[in-house]
């Protein structure tokens, strides 16, 4: 009789590639042992400057773990953190490998925690939570394996943030933004902040050069046209913003939601708090929540975001959960034949990555 492939199988098979991928990667884990599944997992990333040992991002995994979750992972980005060196520190390179990144953390949760028997929920601040936004855009094997998603403060529009004269120019300086971000890329484009002696992982100085053409970028991909429609198939969607956001202005939130749910967001029931106003659907799958006079560092400038952030994962936890992996046969092949899409996609994407730097090499010389 043939031997039906089991949970551990799979992992073994898959687990091995997947830890490859995760090298140089730094996390920081609170987790529980709960082998039938509990209330679900949750992956914090933290805003650019930022790390995974920041007090906020800090104070929101315990709030979180002591809500009950099984596991609540948070992630450092590449260049930043603890094991950051100090002239590389701040940097975005590619915009792109921090999603890569991050997808390869994502998978290895849904393998490992619970044995996907509980959801799993990623929780991203400003560029963190625009990063995991595209991460989902892109790939339509994690969209229906997420429990959900709060996006916090997240960037969708930048340029208001440059100088006059760097946005009249914009359209002349996008097809130069590649040699620009090789010829100066630690260039600072902007002031630096006062820095902190209890916090010496966070990023003080000017913003580079280089990584404001990726986060240029990336606000564009993720506003490409069709892109946020798409955050439509997830189970559930929460925004989180402030009125006063200078960086991130909160308009363009509302004209996010309204693509990724098909829907205006006045037409979605509403409770009002003492400064704040929180919209929802009726079954609280999608969820825009936004205070009023607080800027772009939510969380100091608010604490009820934390207690905010657990009651809308609560809500979303007492939602009926079909279990990722099965010990039937069919939905074992079923999920090791999405797998091994994935992978087959990751290989091309290798070899286009490496032809992009071989060029890049021909034209600029060694490509960062």
């Amino acid at each position: 009789m043939a031997r039906t492939l089991s949970w551990h199988t799979m992992r073994r098979v898959v687990f091995r590639l997947l830890a490859k991928g995760l090298e140089g990667v730094s996390s920081l884990e609170l987790r529980r042992h709960n082998e039938n599944g509990g209330k679900g997992n949750v992956i914090l990333l933290h805003g650019w400057r930022e790390h995974m040992l920041h007090p906020t991002l800090h104070q929101l995994a315990l709030q979180l773990f002591e809500a009950g979750y099984d596991s609540v992972t948070a992630v450092d980005m590449k260049n930043h953190g603890v094991h950051a060196d100090e002239r590389e520190r701040g940097m975005v390179y590619s915009y792109r490998h921090i999603v890569r990144e991050l997808r390869f953390v994502v998978y290895r949760i849904l393998l490992s925690r619970s044995r996907g028997q509980a959801p799993t929920y990623v929780i991203g601040y400003s560029l963190g939570g625009l990063i995991a936004m595209l991460l989902l855009q892109m790939s339509a094997l994690l969209r229906p394996r997420i429990g959900g998603v709060i996006f916090i403060s997240v960037p969708l529009r930048v340029t208001q943030n440059a100088s006059t004269l760097v946005q009249k120019f914009i359209p002349v300086l996008k097809p130069l933004s590649g040699l620009l971000k090789r010829a100066a890329a630690h260039y600072g484009v902007q002031g630096k902040k006062a820095p902190d002696p209890d916090d010496k992982y966070y990023y003080y100085g000017p913003i580079p050069l280089c990584t404001s053409i990726e986060i240029y970028n990336a606000v564009r991909a993720a506003n490409t046209p069709g892109k946020m429609e798409k955050l439509a198939a997830l189970r559930n969607v929460a925004f989180i913003h402030g009125t006063s956001d200078e960086v991130a202005p909160w308009q363009d939130v509302r004209h996010a939601l309204r693509r990724a749910v098909s829907t205006d967001f006045t037409k979605l029931s509403s409770i009002s708090f003492p400064g704040a106003r929180e919209y929802h659907s009726e079954d609280g799958s999608r969820v825009l929540l936004i205070y009023r006079r607080v800027g772009h560092d939510i969380f100091n400038e608010s604490t009820r975001v934390y207690g905010d952030v657990v009651r809308i994962l609560d809500g979303w936890s007492e939602q009926k959960f079909e279990p990722l992996f099965h010990e039937d046969k069919e939905y074992l092949l079923r999920d090791l034949a999405d797998l091994g899409i994935f992978w087959i996609a990751e290989f091309f994407t290798s070899l286009w990555n490496a032809r992009h730097r071989f060029l890049s090499f021909l034209r600029f010389g060694k490509h960062r």
